[in-house]
């Protein structure tokens, strides 16, 4: 038998079936975000998904069958050809929608920074893996927060805030996998906790003495530790002043995005309308092709961003219900993968697949209502888009690569 399809045939079924069960859904939201045209949903893009799906298909069985002691091999020349496309947008990309985000290629556009996070998640299993490397000492941490660091920086420049986080999530999720305890992933995190909960006292008092409390937990010397507080308190200083230094502008899409209510018809139009098209569902939805929000063109983005409404109001609380056991389940049975691979490199490449899902879909999801801000991350398998589609493809391929080869060191 060929050894390829021996991996394929052994891959997890429960996996491989939300996933197709989630591109079936997003085929079939798309189409309904496109039925009618309108100036943010062009009519027929559902045939242009469909092709994607099948480009998508050929790179995830491409990604299962080939040995993922190959991608170990070619770890960091990957991370590095992704990271020369994230430059060459940054030097000669198309903008679009105010950012500059792709590469033309005649009739295609690529999106850099969707490959770039397949590379990081390489490089950083490669490190992470190899001999000698201990993730508890802060030496080993200089080397993974670079990777992240670079690709992160050049994405911010486009501006993409929602995907240059993403690098974040994917370093801290492997961090932890690899060893580093969710004390340390906190200190990580918390300058920029720090910076959310300045405004807000009681908010601020309460991060202040968590920290205090994660600082004695820790049992780091007494200088680091001192180190941090100076910092932190720095930061809650500076804060403020830089909050009034920003342009009127930007102060308003902060504060429309904790109260939408602000600008109703400007900045805080998109996810009220959201909010108003899941609200509309209820319980069973309003039926296939029967969403008004979607019809009448109120919902911006209906088709990429705003896709989870779509499906909130045609199928009702009954099939966002499914949408999510679905995505508990890939996510699910990707970290069981992860934990019972015998090789490393193998475990934390699962890994890193698994953080990019969750962060994707927990933003969108929580974009759509109303609990995070609008940042462009589209929900994965559901929402248009080939690159990102492509990408997650390539993901499931590596999470069955592994799956199949668990007992491989």
């Amino acid at each position: 038998m060929i050894p390829w399809r021996r991996v394929l045939r052994d891959a997890d079924p429960p996996l491989a079936f939300a996933v197709a069960a989630l591109l079936a859904i997003g085929i079939i939201a798309v189409y309904s975000a496109t039925y009618y045209h309108s100036g943010s949903a062009p009519a027929g893009l559902y045939w242009k998904q469909a092709a994607w799906l099948v480009l998508g298909f050929a790179a995830c069985v491409a990604a299962a069958a080939i040995p993922f002691r190959v991608f170990d091999g070619l770890a960091y020349w990957i991370y590095g050809a992704t990271l020369v496309l994230i430059v060459a947008v940054t030097l000669a990309g198309s903008v679009g929608l105010g950012a500059k985000r792709w590469i033309d290629l005649g009739p295609l556009r690529l999106q850099p920074s969707e490959p770039m996070k397949i590379g990081l998640v390489l490089a950083l299993a490669r490190y992470l893996s190899g001999g000698g490397v201990n993730v508890t000492r802060a030496r080993f941490l200089a080397v993974p927060l670079a990777l992240a660091s670079v690709p992160m920086l050049f994405v911010l420049e486009q501006p993409d805030l929602g995907s240059a986080l993403a690098f974040g999530v994917i370093v801290l999720a492997m961090l932890h996998w690899a060893g580093l305890s969710a004390l340390f992933v906190f200190l990580l995190i918390s300058p920029l906790l720090n910076v959310l909960a300045t405004f807000w006292l009681p908010a601020w008092i309460i991060f202040a003495a968590l920290l205090v409390w994660i600082l004695y937990r820790s049992k780091l010397h007494w200088i680091p530790q001192l180190g941090l507080v100076v910092a932190h308190v720095g930061i809650s200083v500076v804060t403020p002043r830089l909050w009034a230094g920003l342009e009127g502008y930007q102060r308003e899409r902060i504060l429309t995005f904790l109260d939408p209510g602000r600008d109703p018809s400007g900045a805080g139009y998109q996810i009220i309308q959201s909010k108003i098209a899941i609200g509309s569902g209820g319980w069973l939805g309003k039926g296939f092709l029967q969403g008004t929000q979607k019809a009448l063109s109120f919902l911006p983005h209906q088709h990429t961003d705003f896709i989870f409404s779509v499906l909130g109001e045609e199928f009702g609380f009954l099939g966002v219900t499914i949408v999510l056991g679905l995505f508990a389940l890939l996510l699910g049975r990707a970290v069981i993968v992860a934990r019972g691979a015998r090789s490393r490199f193998g475990s934390l490449m699962a890994v890193g697949a698994v953080a990019i899902f969750a962060y994707h879909a927990s933003i969108n999801l929580c974009m759509a209502v109303g609990l995070a801000p609008v940042t462009g991350i589209p929900l994965p398998f559901l929402s248009y888009g080939g690159s990102f589609l492509i990408t997650c493809m390539i993901l499931v391929g590596m999470i069955l690569n592994v799956a199949g080869r668990r007992n491989e060191r």
